[in-house]
């Protein structure tokens, strides 16, 4: 199974919420911090167009 993808910040309490229940369902996942990460921002904006 491929690893979800959650691009977040850290002051985003969705971003809290999505990870907390990904741990409590215990779904392997990656966290890519956008407020310090230019490259997850530009792979964030490019496939959400947002």
């Amino acid at each position: 199974m491929k690893k979800v993808k959650v691009y977040s910040t850290p002051t985003c309490p969705w971003c809290v919420r999505v990870k907390q229940f990904f741990k409590d369902k215990k779904v392997d996942f990656e966290d890519f911090d956008v407020s310090s990460d230019d490259n997850a921002r530009n792979e964030m904006i490019d496939k959400s167009g947002q």
